[in-house]
C-alpha cells in the first residue's frame, strides 16, 4: 500500500521529476503517460516509514515558512525602529 501524500511527495522529488521529464512527450505542453507511470520504480516502503517521510515533509515545509516569517517581522521591525529614529529627530 502507497499512502496518497508519500505518491505525491515521491512524485514531487527532484530526482523523480528528472526522470520522468526525459520521458515526456509533447513540445508545446509536455504530458506524462499512464504508462509512463506504470513504469516508474515507486518505492513500496513500510506503512511507518511512509509516514514518517510524509512528516518530515511536512516539518521542512513548516520550518522554511516559519523561517519566512521570522524575517519578515524582523525587517518590518526594523524598519519601524529606523523609521521612528529619522521621524523622531525631525520633530
Amino acid at each position: 500500500m502507497v499512502v496518497p501524500e508519500f505518491l505525491v511527495w515521491f512524485l514531487n522529488l527532484q530526482q523523480t521529476k528528472e526522470i520522468l521529464r526525459k520521458e515526456t512527450v509533447g513540445s508545446a505542453m509536455p504530458s506524462i503517460t499512464k504508462e509512463m507511470l506504470e513504469e516508474l520504480d515507486i518505492p513500496f516502503l513500510p506503512l511507518k516509514t511512509q509516514l514518517l517521510i510524509i512528516r518530515l515533509a511536512f516539518l521542512d515545509k513548516k520550518q522554511i515558512s516559519l523561517k519566512s516569517q521570522i524575517h519578515n517581522l524582523k525587517q518590518k521591525l526594523s524598519n519601524q525602529v529606523i523609521n521612528s529614529l529619522i521621524y523622531k529627530n525631525h520633530d
